[in-house]
């Protein structure tokens, strides 16, 4: 199999503080990032759950979103080319 070099920026604690963790768990860094890689290409996705800590401002535009989308009054459009053409009205 042919290998091929990557080049990345990381913040240098942060690099430290992984490869010692890595190493605790029996991983060289790149075994660690190519094991990340294989799982994330295995999944689909990333291995793990990604989170935002949810900030008022958020959680009210969500608030907000839901309310709008529960109100019979708000415009509904079944595909793409309604909204452009409501969009494009305006």
């Amino acid at each position: 199999m042919a290998t091929v070099s990557v080049n990345m920026r990381i913040d240098a604690e942060l690099k430290k503080q992984a490869e010692e963790l890595f190493h605790e768990l029996g991983f060289t860094f790149t075994g660690a990032v190519t094991s990340f890689l294989r799982q994330s290409v295995h999944d689909q996705g990333l291995p793990y759950r990604p989170s935002v800590k949810y900030s008022k401002a958020l959680v009210d535009s969500c608030r907000e979103a839901e309310q709008e989308a529960s109100d019979p009054n708000t415009s509904r459009y079944h595909n793409q080319e309604e909204l452009r053409a409501a969009v494009e009205a305006l």
